[in-house]
């Protein structure tokens, strides 16, 4: 069976759904007060971390810096911190969380599709 858009439905790629492609999806939920959904998402030749509270849905985002490592794919904010901090994708899917001194935390993959 098809699905078929009622005459005033548009499709993702009409909205505006479909320009991003998502590196992945993670779920923050230490401490439980403060969860958050983490995605990682190419748009326009840009990357982006956008942070999604579980709590009130409130957004944020920020653009990022991709480069190699031999421990993954290491993601850096354009501001940098003081501090180094940055993301590190690692081969099981799951989000490092680090700075100069190491790591920091591991934000597991959600089973959520791109």
């Amino acid at each position: 069976m098809t699905a078929t858009l009622p005459p005033t439905a548009k499709p993702h790629s009409d909205l505006g759904l479909d320009s991003r492609d998502v590196v992945g999806r993670w779920l923050d939920s230490t401490p439980a007060s403060y969860a958050h959904r983490i995605v990682i998402y190419r748009e326009d030749r840009k990357i982006f971390l956008e942070r999604t509270m579980l709590a009130d849905g409130s957004s944020g985002k920020e653009e990022l810096v991709e480069s190699k490592s031999p421990h993954g794919m290491r993601f850096d904010p354009i501001q940098r911190s003081e501090t180094g901090d940055h993301y590190l994708l690692v081969s099981s899917g799951d989000l490092e969380l680090r700075d100069s001194h190491g790591l920091i935390l591991t934000v597991p993959k959600t089973g959520e599709s791109r």
